[in-house]
């Protein structure tokens, strides 16, 4: 194993003391949508956080070279393990490849080999924005792993497919018997793309928008149509149970909507 959760503490303190993480202050609201309790966060202060850039717009890569105050562990020989400069979710961190790949290209076995070096000391989950229109914000491959439960207060994940076996839009769940490894972790990724026709078809290589989530019991993929709903951004923690809006007046959009209705609205 890589030893990256026996280091987080030291490196989050030094980052912090640097000045170089930067934390998203957030307050935490429920809201209901039938049975299940969404886990809600608003920003109470938006860090100076970039946004995604256009397709074919090139931008600074925060990945390359990454900042040293992020670093925390290696991860094989292909990925790095990053702290989030704008973390939400306290010990957030990024599995990242050490060369440029596209975050629109398909996952390869070393990504899930890499990623699973942070399972198996702590309950987490690993999530994974294909492209912008899935929610992500940089253009350089990066899966991510959050400790599980996101929140004292709710469940581990409010959307469990375990306990939320039905849902009012489309995703792909693979269940494991025991702990994936890296060829069943990629395996189960695939069914996924393929079950949506969402692998590759041309010569790029490029995937079409998904989500993906995994722990050691389950993998899934959701299709994605757009990033947005009533101008709130849904990445893939939103199909876990956990959104983040900007301000309150998002907040009451959501809730007018309902959050099913949010992610039924994003899925294609």
């Amino acid at each position: 194993m890589s030893g990256v959760w026996s280091r987080i503490g030291a490196v989050t303190e030094r980052a912090l003391a640097l000045g170089a993480l930067q934390p998203i202050d957030t307050r935490t609201e429920r809201v209901d949508d039938g049975d299940v309790a969404f886990m809600v966060r608003v920003i109470e202060r938006l860090a100076d956080k970039p946004v995604a850039l256009p397709p074919g717009v090139r931008g600074e890569n925060p990945f390359s070279p990454y900042e040293e105050a992020m670093y925390v562990a290696d991860l094989g020989p292909d990925h790095v393990a990053l702290l989030n400069k704008f973390m939400v979710i306290e010990d957030h961190l990024l599995v990242v490849t050490r060369a440029y790949a596209p975050q629109t290209s398909q996952l390869e076995l070393a990504d899930f080999a890499a990623v699973l070096e942070c399972f198996g000391t702590r309950p987490v989950l690993a999530f994974y924005n294909g492209g912008e229109a899935a929610g992500a914000s940089q253009p350089h491959r990066h899966l991510q792993v959050v400790p599980l439960p996101l929140h004292p207060d709710f469940p581990a994940l409010p959307l469990d497919p375990e306990q939320v076996p039905e849902v009012p839009f489309a995703r792909h769940v693979q269940r494991f018997a025991t702990p994936p490894n890296a060829a069943e972790a990629h395996a189960a990724y695939l069914a996924g793309l393929d079950a949506f026709g969402l692998a590759p078809l041309a010569k790029d290589g490029l995937t079409r928008p998904y989500n993906l989530l995994l722990t050691e019991r389950w993998s899934m993929v959701i299709p994605r149509a757009a990033e947005h709903v009533d101008g709130i951004s849904i990445n893939a923690l939103g199909f876990a149970g956990a959104l983040l809006v900007k301000n309150d007046a998002q907040l009451d959009r959501l809730r007018e909507r309902g959050p099913f209705a949010a992610l039924r609205a994003v899925v294609g």
